[in-house]
């Protein structure tokens, strides 16, 4: 704690929202005097990550290595996924194996991972080329949830017609880029393989300052970036019981993104300012869990804890599913695509989240009908 900084501490620990705040900002670090380029580490993960190419001033950098200190190392951390939730256990030490999930209770993938933060940014390689193709980028890195095995202090939950919705303050999710990085621990020199799967492999290079490395060896790693946000777990409980489980699975994912497009029309912020994610708990059991996007929280997903916002939010989604901007059996850029949901284009279907989103607004509708007595 006291090597770092007070907005760092207190942001970090979602005492306060990082949105305001500088923090956390890594830069990409070149051979020229013109240039300086800055990201947000979440966004930096994928624009800056080794390989990646930026235009900057009419050239094209290419991000080579990660930035190591002399005096300080890189924080690396072991992770294991849970096959049947998707959600992550990290630890500071390496994985023994046979380790359950503390989500579901499934075993774990016992095959040794580590991420590394990197918290003093990116270098680039110190020969620019002419800007005269598009750069090229890593995949946009995949934001997954941790194990949170303590139970949050102050649980706030309702209950609206079939859905269970409950605030989670400062819950924690990661980052993850894992484009199959090599990366050497002496100079930071680090470059993507996507056909190869070993832990380590050989490769002769120079450092930053163009001198040989007497290191060749190159360690596989993800790279990674944990972060604390409010977040609102909503549980639907009438999904239809024959589907399967890839189907039902498509139509929660379809539904969350819906719920997205309605929050951020109801509140008229940027879409980009929450996110969601679907955590399945058995083959049956399922939740969606909306937060907002920047760490330490900015007090979006907070508004569906009250009741009447989040029936407009619920009908805000239903109006853009219900719009013919294409076939039901896909979704287009006017409804539900963007940029960062583009890795589940091909299972997202409007019919989805319209027909879900239908049956959620009619049990509202009963259970607001029914008499006081035989209100759930």
């Amino acid at each position: 704690m006291k090597s770092k900084g007070t907005i760092e501490l207190l942001s970090s620990g979602a005492v306060i929202p990082k949105y305001g705040f500088p923090a956390d900002v890594v830069n990409l670090k070149t051979w020229s005097k013109n240039v300086n380029l800055n990201r947000n580490l979440q966004i930096a993960l994928s624009e800056y990550a080794p390989d990646s190419e930026v235009v900057a001033d009419g050239k094209k950098y290419i991000s080579r290595y990660i930035n190591i200190p002399a005096n300080a190392g890189i924080e690396t951390k072991y992770y294991a996924e849970c096959p049947q939730c998707n959600s992550i256990e990290t630890q500071v030490i390496p994985f023994e194996g046979h380790e359950t999930c503390g989500n579901c209770g499934h075993e774990l993938v016992s095959a040794e991972k580590k991420y590394i933060i990197p918290s003093y940014g990116f270098m680039a390689e110190w020969d620019p080329k002419a800007a005269n193709q598009k750069p090229k980028k890593t995949y946009a890195g995949q934001i997954r949830a941790l194990v949170d095995r303590k139970e949050p202090d102050d649980r706030k939950s309702y209950c609206n017609g079939d859905v269970e919705v409950e605030l989670i303050k400062g819950r924690t999710l990661a980052m993850l880029n894992d484009s199959s990085f090599y990366y050497c621990k002496k100079c930071g020199y680090t470059r993507r393989n996507s056909r190869l799967i070993v832990s380590t492999m050989k490769w002769k290079h120079k450092n930053y300052w163009g001198k040989d490395c007497p290191e060749s060896k190159l360690e596989r790693i993800t790279l990674g970036y944990t972060f604390k946000t409010d977040a609102v777990r909503v549980k639907i409980s009438i999904l239809t019981a024959d589907q399967t489980e890839s189907n039902r699975y498509a139509q929660l994912l379809t539904t969350a993104y819906a719920l997205l497009e309605g929050l951020s029309r109801v509140l008229q912020i940027d879409r980009n300012d929450i996110d969601a994610l679907v955590i399945r708990k058995t083959s049956k059991d399922y939740e969606l869990l909306l937060f907002d996007s920047a760490a330490g929280g900015a007090g979006y997903v907070q508004s569906l804890m009250n009741e009447e916002s989040f029936v407009k939010v619920i009908q805000a989604a239903y109006e853009v599913v219900n719009q013919n901007c294409c076939d039901e059996s896909t979704t287009c850029n006017r409804c539900l695509r963007n940029y960062y949901n583009q890795a589940n284009h091909p299972i997202m279907k409007r019919k989805y989240a319209r027909d879900l989103l239908k049956e959620i607004l009619n049990s509202i509708d009963q259970t607001a009908a029914a008499p006081e007595g035989d209100k759930s």
